[in-house]
C-alpha cells in the first residue's frame, strides 16, 4: 500500500513559507481485500497491558515502554518491593530483547555468556516466586527467558502443566503466544498457526509462514486443511501482493516486505480457487470467490468480476468476508457503469453502507481511518472523481472531493472546536482545495452557483446534504482565480465583497499587510517578519485589500499606458512590470494570485503569462532616453531567470562541476545588453549595477 510520505516538507518542496499543492499526494492505492482487521496486523497485547499500567499508576502513565522509570519510581514510592523485585528482572529481559533486535554489532563471547547467566537467574528467581498476586507476571517472565534461551520444550511443559490452567488475563494471552512459537520451532507449523489465528495475531502467522505466501504455499495449506485459518492470511495477502506487484516496482515491494505475484501465478491462482469453491470442502466460499473477483478486476476482466464478486456476496462465510467482496465489487463497478439514473441510486448506497461500516468499525477522530475509510476514499478519489470529470460533470466531480474532506460531518463525529490555529487548512493541500485550485474563474463561478441549486438526482442529493459552502471563500477564490487569469475587472466583482476578517484568517495574511508590488523585485527583497512568522492566519490586521487595489492599480495603468506618450508611457511601463513580476509566480507578492507557492510553480493552463507580461512592458521602458530608466529596465531584464543565461553540467572524468553560456537565451542578450550600456555610461550606474556579481560572472565568460 503506496501512501506519500511527508519529509521536512518546506525544506524539500518550498522555498515560499505557505504551501501549495503539487503532484505527490496521496495515490489512495489502498489494499482492497480484507478479511480481517487490520490491528490483526499489530501487536494484539499492547493496549491491553497499558491499561495494567495506567491503573496501577493511578492514570499516570500507560505505556511501560516509555514510561518504565517512572513506574519503578511509583513501585519504589509506595514501598511496592514485591512489585521493584519483578520490574528489575523485567528491564533487564527488556534491555536483552533490545540487544537481540540490534543489527550493528554482534555481541562477544562473554557478552553472550553473561547474556545466558542473567536469563538463567531470571529464570531462578522467577521459580522462588512464593506470592500470587504477580504470579502470572512472573510465570510469563519465565517463559520469555526461556525462550531467548532456546529451552521450547520447557515452555511447552511450562504452558500444559501451569499456563494453560491461569486464569483468563493479558499474561495468559502471552504465555499461549511463545507456547505457540515453541511449538512452531519443534515442527508443529499447523498447531502453532491455529493459536495464532485463534488469537488474532496475523503478525506471528505471516512470519510462520514467510516461505510459503504464494500459491503453492496456499495449496499445500489447503490440502492439509481446507478450512485452515491460516487460509485467510495467505489469501489476504496473496490479493494484496497481486496488486501491489502490478501498481509497483519490485524495489518498492521489498521494502514493505510485499512478494511479487506475476500474471501467470494470478491466472493459476483464479483457477484454483474457482476448483476450490466447486468441490465444496471449504466452509468459506466467499472468501476464495471474492478473491477471484478482484484478481479478475485488476486483470481488466470487468464483466467477469463484478460476477464472482455478486456470487461472493451470496456465499458462507463470515460476514466479513461478504462484506469484503461488496466493498470491491462497489469500486470495481465505476469501471464499466455510465453515471446514469440508475447507477447513481446504486453507487450512494453503496457509499452509504461503507459509510455506515466506517462507523461500526470504529473511527476516533478525522485523522485516523480504518479499511472502510480505505475503501471508500479509494472507490471516491481514484475512481468516482475521475469518471464525474471524464463525462464533463465537473460540478459532481468537485463536490466529491468537498464531501471527502469534511470528514467530521461525513462520519459523524464530534466537530472540532474553532479557535486560533497556527495554520488554516482550507488553504493546504486537501484533495477539494487541490481540485479547486486547477478550475477556471467561470468554472468556480459554475461549481459555486450549483451548489446552492436544488438537488437533481440522488448523488445530487447525498452531495449536497453534506456540502458546507462559505460565500466568503468563494467569493475570494474566485476573485483571485480571475486575477490569475488577467481578468482584472472581473475579478473586481468578486472581491470587493471579502470582508478584512476573512482575509485576515488566511495563511497569507502578513504577506496582505506587509510586502508591497510596488518595489521593484530586482532592487529590493522584503523583509521578513521580526517575530519570524510569515505564514499563517492572524498575522496583521488588514485595512485594505491588497488584491483589490492590484486590480485598480493594473487597470488604471493600462489605460493611462494606452494613451501616454514619452517618458510618461516608459514609466508607465516600468511600473506595470514591477506589478506583474511582483504577482507572478517568481515575484515576492506571489499570493495575490495564488494560496502558495513551491519550486515547482510555473504559469498554469489558462492563467496570464505575468513574467512575459513583465517582461513586455520592460522593452518597452528600456527604450527610454533617461539613462536611469533605461538602465533600470536592462538591470530587470537581466535580473529575470526566465530562459537563462548559463547551465551547470558534470564533467564524469575529471569529477568537476563546469558551466557553459547560452549565447543565445533571453538572459544572456539581456546581460549583454546591460554590459554594454553599464560601459558606455560608466559614470552614471548606481551601486546595483557597479557591484552586481553575476554581470561581474558574465564579463568573466566574455
Amino acid at each position: 500500500m503506496k501512501r506519500f510520505l511527508i519529509l521536512s516538507l518546506s525544506a524539500v518542496f518550498f522555498f515560499a513559507d505557505t504551501w501549495a499543492c503539487f503532484s505527490e499526494r496521496s495515490t489512495y492505492n489502498y489494499y482492497m481485500f480484507s478479511v480481517f482487521r487490520r490491528e490483526a496486523m499489530n501487536d494484539r497485547f499492547t493496549n491491553q497491558l497499558d491499561a495494567y499500567w495506567q491503573q496501577y499508576s493511578n492514570g499516570e502513565v500507560t505505556n511501560y515502554q516509555w514510561n518504565g522509570d517512572r513506574i519503578m519510581q511509583i513501585a519504589n514510592d509506595n514501598g511496592d518491593k514485591e512489585m521493584v523485585a519483578y520490574l528489575t528482572q523485567l528491564n533487564e529481559y527488556l534491555e536483552i530483547s533490545d540487544q537481540l533486535k540490534e543489527t550493528w554489532s554482534y555481541p562477544t563471547k562473554a557478552e553472550l555468556a553473561q547474556r545466558k547467566t542473567n536469563l538463567q537467574k531470571m529464570i531462578q528467581q522467577s521459580k522462588s516466586y512464593k506470592g500470587t498476586r504477580l504470579a502470572d507476571q512472573w510465570l510469563l517472565l519465565r517463559m520469555r527467558a526461556n525462550m531467548v534461551l532456546g529451552q521450547n520444550q520447557e515452555n511447552i511443559s511450562l504452558w500444559n502443566s501451569k499456563g494453560s490452567k491461569l486464569r483468563k488475563s493479558v499474561y495468559r494471552d502471552m504465555m499461549q503466544n511463545i507456547y505457540a512459537g515453541a511449538l512452531l520451532r519443534t515442527g508443529k507449523r499447523k498447531q502453532a498457526c491455529d493459536i495464532y489465528a485463534e488469537q488474532g495475531d496475523m503478525v506471528s502467522i505471516k512470519w510462520a509462514m514467510r516461505k510459503h505466501r504464494n500459491l503453492a504455499g496456499i495449496k499445500n495449506v489447503y490440502d492439509e486443511d481446507p478450512n485452515s485459518p491460516i487460509l485467510n492470511f495467505l489469501i489476504q495477502d496473496f490479493v494484496n501482493n497481486a496488486q501491489e506487484t502490478m501498481d509497483s516496482d519490485e524495489d518498492w515491494l521489498s521494502t514493505i516486505d510485499a512478494r511479487p505475484i506475476k500474471r501467470a501465478e494470478i491466472a493459476d491462482f483464479i483457477e484454483f480457487s474457482n476448483q476450490v469453491v466447486r468441490s465444496g470442502k471449504t466452509q468459506s466460499p466467499a472468501l476464495w470467490k471474492a478473491a477471484v473477483g478482484e484478481l479478475q478486476y485488476l486483470s481488466g476482466q470487468q464483466e467477469a468480476a463484478m460476477k464472482s464478486l455478486e456470487e461472493a456476496m451470496k456465499m458462507n462465510g463470515t460476514q466479513r468476508m461478504k462484506d469484503n467482496a461488496r466493498a470491491i465489487r462497489a469500486i470495481a463497478s465505476v469501471r464499466g457503469s455510465k453515471t446514469d439514473a440508475n447507477y447513481e441510486r446504486f453507487i450512494v448506497n453503496e457509499m452509504k453502507w461503507l459509510i455506515a461500516k466506517i462507523k461500526e468499525e470504529g473511527i476516533q477522530d478525522s485523522y485516523s481511518g480504518n479499511h472502510y475509510t480505505d475503501m471508500l476514499e479509494r472507490l471516491v478519489y481514484n475512481n468516482l472523481v475521475p469518471k464525474y470529470y471524464k463525462e464533463n460533470k465537473v460540478e459532481v466531480a468537485t463536490a466529491l472531493t468537498a464531501v471527502m474532506d469534511n470528514r467530521e460531518k461525513l462520519y459523524g463525529l464530534p466537530e472540532t472546536p474553532e479557535e486560533r490555529s497556527s495554520w488554516n487548512p482550507n488553504y493546504s493541500w486537501s484533495e477539494y482545495y487541490c481540485n479547486l485550485d486547477t478550475l477556471r474563474a467561470e468554472e468556480l463561478v459554475r461549481y459555486f452557483e450549483w451548489t446552492g441549486k436544488s438537488a437533481k438526482g440522488e448523488m445530487e442529493k447525498f452531495l449536497k446534504r453534506q456540502i458546507v459552502t462559505n460565500k466568503d471563500f468563494f467569493n475570494d477564490f474566485i476573485g483571485t482565480r480571475y486575477m490569475a487569469e488577467g481578468n482584472f475587472k472581473q475579478a473586481m466583482t468578486y472581491l470587493k465583497k471579502v470582508p478584512f476578517s476573512f482575509m485576515e484568517a488566511q495563511n497569507i495574511s502578513y504577506y496582505l499587510a506587509h510586502r508591497r508590488y510596488t518595489t521593484p523585485r530586482w532592487f529590493v527583497k522584503q523583509a521578513e517578519s521580526e517575530k519570524g512568522q510569515t505564514e499563517g492566519p492572524f498575522l496583521a490586521t488588514l485595512t485594505s485589500n491588497q488584491k483589490l487595489l492590484f486590480c485598480q492599480d493594473i487597470i488604471k495603468k493600462e489605460e493611462q499606458f494606452k494613451r501616454a506618450k514619452g517618458e510618461k508611457r516608459e514609466q508607465l511601463a516600468y511600473e506595470l512590470a514591477t506589478g506583474y513580476y511582483q504577482a507572478s509566480y517568481l515575484g515576492e507578492c506571489w499570493y495575490l494570485t495564488h494560496y502558495g507557492q513551491s519550486v515547482n510553480d510555473t504559469v498554469r493552463a489558462g492563467e496570464m503569462d505575468f513574467v512575459s507580461k513583465a517582461i513586455d512592458y520592460l522593452k518597452v521602458s528600456k527604450q527610454s532616453r533617461n539613462v536611469q530608466m533605461r538602465a533600470n529596465s536592462l538591470y530587470a531584464l537581466s535580473f529575470i531567470p526566465l530562459d537563462p543565461w548559463i547551465k551547470e553540467e558534470y564533467d564524469y572524468a575529471t569529477h568537476t562541476w563546469f558551466n557553459i553560456p547560452l549565447r543565445t537565451s533571453r538572459q544572456y542578450l539581456a546581460l549583454d545588453e546591460l554590459s554594454r550600456f553599464a560601459a558606455q555610461h560608466a559614470k552614471q550606474m548606481d551601486g546595483h549595477i557597479t557591484k552586481c556579481d553575476v554581470l561581474k560572472r558574465f564579463r568573466k565568460y566574455n
